[in-house]
Formats: structure tokens, C-alpha cells, sequence
């Protein structure tokens, strides 16, 4: 008789018993291992709770956890017609890309290294011939994130650190 590849010898019903019992405690023996497995990965998982550590594999995710200001200040690029009333300009023409969190990188970036004459100029390049808007400002936005949030359109208090007008 063939099981698995091993050759039993012996009468049936003991090689039968015999490789019952052999699975019977091999069976028990993963059983207690997969339960202390089990239970090292539960303590493993909730140990940063346990200690007061915001860490892997559990973390409470503070910037999340606590109450944020209404209000933010973000590095923004708006653009203004002849009135002087403030248009939104897109990441693209503000920002020479698609993705948010480049485009407030590079507009904070240039007003931090004092070269936001230089995308002021650049910005007024990009603005298209028909555009309503006459002048760019460079500058720290003063934001509404509540109405952000929800799609509401709000202007809010401009640290202008450069002003160009376009062509």
C-alpha cells in the first residue's frame, strides 16, 4: 500500500490506525501552533496601543485623531481681471502640472527661496489669449478648508509676495 509516496508494511488495520493516530496528533500540533500564532500576531498588532507608541503595524493616525483649524495657509497663484475681481487659475497654468501636492510644493517653494517674481512672469506665459485675467499674484492664500471641503468657491486673505502683470 502507497500513501503519499511512503511504503506501509504491516497488516492493514494497523498501518491504518498507526497513520490515523500520526495525523490525529499532527492535526492537534498545528491546531496549537496556528492558536500561537494567532495570538502572537494579536499582540504584535495592538502592541503600539499597549505602549502609547504610534507605530507599525498599528497606528492611530494623529493627523487624523485631533481637531484641525477651519483656516489654512497655502501657497497659491491667483489670477485677477481688469475689475481686479480674483480668478482660480488651474495647477496647470499656475503650477506647469496636474498633480496638487506638486503644485503647492513648487508655488511655496518659490515664494520661500524669494523667486516668486520668476513664476509670476512664468505663470503670466501661461495664461491663454482670450483669458478675462490681466494680472497674476504670487503669494500665502488665507483658506476657508471647511468650504474647500465642500466645493464652495471662497477667496481668502492674500500675502501677495509678487505681482506681474500678463503681457
Amino acid at each position: 500500500m502507497d500513501h503519499g509516496g511512503r511504503r506501509r508494511v504491516g497488516r492493514a488495520g494497523e498501518t491504518a490506525d498507526h497513520f490515523l493516530t500520526a495525523m490525529r496528533v499532527h492535526v492537534m500540533h498545528l491546531s496549537a501552533r496556528r492558536r500561537l500564532l494567532l495570538a502572537a500576531f494579536v499582540l504584535v498588532l495592538v502592541s503600539p496601543a499597549l505602549r502609547d507608541v504610534d507605530s507599525f503595524p498599528l497606528s492611530t493616525q494623529p493627523m487624523y485623531a485631533n481637531d484641525r483649524a477651519s483656516t489654512a495657509r497655502l501657497a497659491t497663484v491667483i489670477g485677477r481681471d481688469s475689475p481686479g475681481a480674483p480668478r482660480r487659475l488651474s495647477m496647470r497654468i499656475a503650477a506647469a502640472t496636474d498633480d496638487p501636492l506638486i503644485a503647492q510644493s513648487t508655488v511655496a517653494r518659490s515664494i520661500r527661496r524669494g523667486k516668486a517674481t520668476e513664476l509670476c512672469r512664468a505663470v503670466a506665459d501661461r495664461i491663454p489669449l482670450r483669458s478675462p485675467v490681466v494680472w497674476i499674484e504670487v503669494g500665502w492664500e488665507t483658506v476657508d478648508v471647511v468650504a474647500m471641503a465642500r466645493g464652495v468657491e471662497r477667496f481668502g486673505a492674500m500675502e501677495v509676495a509678487a505681482r506681474c502683470d500678463v503681457r
